[in-house]
């Protein structure tokens, strides 16, 4: 069970935590930049997860502690004192943070959580579960905070062993108390050294109040009382890569050998035989018409994209979407949908038929990364040399064809694309003008991993070697 430390954050204390000044007095002009490094006082360069909370507080979290800014000033926490011993509980390289309804921070390490609530922070360890983490946070309706743990072991030291071990458990918290369901919500499993390691796929809560949990080991369902466990015996397979609750309240289990779909008190099973493409579903998602799209490999290939209406699937292997690699992203369009692969991009249209862009609609690239609909319904692609809007059947392109390595896409509240890249920095377009933001010109580095925005519209642009904040007036 995590036990806690009640830590007060007094004045004194605030004053020893690390703090500079990072805005200036001094009007910022539209665009510029400005970076910090470890040398600026960051915990360290390597930036494992951000947050922009309610109150616009940006959070970073690093490979080594955790970062806050607000007001002008950064607050760079390694670690935080214990009021009852007076040491230092260090918090290491962080996973996840995550807001509550009630404005709290939550942030997970390693055996820990932190919470900060009111000027205070708490901290919760686990002294049984050895090696866990939080991987994500979930809170219901009634205001309970529940936290998905796992464990992760690579043995690519060890040459005779050609597996990884992941592990994963439940522990939930109602404001006063932690509660654990390691004999309940629980499993251990080897999986290749290729498989993504996430043992939890999936987290929700129905309109009838209860919990559902998709695991690599079955399907839980938590009532308020009881643990109801759903596994090979009930699901076509017991491991569920994503699980999910439609419009109407049905709950469809995405498996590695098809999907189950609740139905009453039964699961029913659709798979090859009921018409799916493929076996393994790796994603299932609802468009706005109620229909659900399955996407399927067959021995860790592309199979195909199966549409579900009123249980019945329409299959569509990769001949009919004239799509070869695996579909990554798709987006829904005027009811139509939209669906691009590393090699292209297809659409399905309301008479039916996919018809592939090339060419003759625009597109000049062979490979493809992103694809996006902003809130005015417009739809932006990102090649390996170009971006693309769609207008009017066909896709405009906006830059001069030249190699870029895109590795990350963000659109911004005021309808901004920005596009990070491998190794020439960040593009922004803007109603047809374009604005190069690069290592020479302020970037810590050329390099982009992350790209958000705070509540003021700033960008925030995340490298190997540090962060980098752009004024982003509208």
């Amino acid at each position: 069970m995590f036990y806690l430390i009640i830590l007060h954050l007094k004045k004194r204390a605030l004053l020893a935590v690390v703090a500079f000044v990072l805005l200036h007095s001094v009007p910022i002009a539209q665009g510029q930049v400005f970076n910090y490094t470890r040398a600026d006082g960051l915990t360290s360069s390597v930036i494992t997860c951000t947050y922009v909370d309610a109150k616009g507080i940006v959070w970073l979290g690093t490979n080594n502690g955790l970062n806050a800014y607000a007001s002008g000033k950064w607050y760079a926490i390694t670690s935080i004192e214990d009021s009852k011993t007076g040491k230092q509980e260090p918090i290491g390289r962080v996973e996840t943070i995550f807001e509550d309804s009630k404005g709290n921070i939550w942030v997970s390490v390693m055996n820990k959580i932190f919470l900060y609530r009111n000027k205070f922070w708490t901290v919760f360890s686990e002294s049984e579960i050895d090696d866990y983490v939080v991987k994500s946070f979930y809170e219901d309706r009634r205001g309970w905070v529940w936290a998905a743990l796992e464990r992760f072991q690579d043995f690519k030291h060890v040459s005779e062993i050609t597996f990884n071990l992941l592990g994963g458990t439940l522990h939930m918290y109602d404001g006063l108390s932690w509660f654990k369901f390691d004999e309940d919500v629980a499993g251990n499993l080897a999986i290749d050294p290729g498989e993504a390691p996430q043992y939890f796929t999936s987290l929700f809560q129905d309109d009838k109040g209860n919990i559902w949990v998709g695991s690599l080991k079955g399907v839980y369902m938590f009532d308020g009382k009881k643990w109801i466990t759903f596994d090979e015996k009930d699901l076509v397979s017991e491991k569920v890569r994503k699980l999910m609750l439609d419009k109407n309240g049905t709950v469809w289990a995405a498996t590695d050998y098809g999907i189950s779909y609740r139905q009453g008190d039964e699961w029913i099973d659709l798979t090859k035989k009921e018409g799916l493409c493929g076996t393994g579903v790796y994603d299932i998602r609802e468009d706005p018409q109620g229909r659900l799209w399955a996407f399927t490999k067959n021995n860790h290939r592309f199979a195909g994209v199966s549409m579900i209406e009123h249980g019945k699937c329409t299959p569509f292997d990769k001949h009919k979407t004239k799509l070869k690699g695996s579909i990554e992203q798709i987006v829904w369009y005027k009811g139509s949908v939209m669906a691009m692969a590393r090699d292209g991009v297809s659409l399905f249209d309301s008479a039916g038929r996919w018809h592939e862009f090339d060419n003759r609609d625009g597109l000049q690239d062979t490979r493809y990364y992103f694809l996006m609909k902003d809130m005015w319904e417009r739809i932006w692609l990102a090649g390996d040399r170009s971006l693309y809007e769609f207008q009017e059947e066909k896709w405009i392109q906006l830059k001069e064809s030249a190699e870029w390595k895109v590795s990350v896409m963000y659109i911004s509240r005021n309808g901004d694309v920005w596009i990070g890249t491998e190794k020439k920095g960040v593009f922004r377009y803007r109603k047809g003008q374009w604005l190069h933001y690069t290592e020479e010109n302020e970037l810590t580095e050329n390099y982009v991993t992350k790209i958000f925005e705070d509540n003021k519209s700033n960008i925030w642009v995340i490298t190997r070697k540090g962060v980098n904040w752009i004024e982003n007036a509208p």
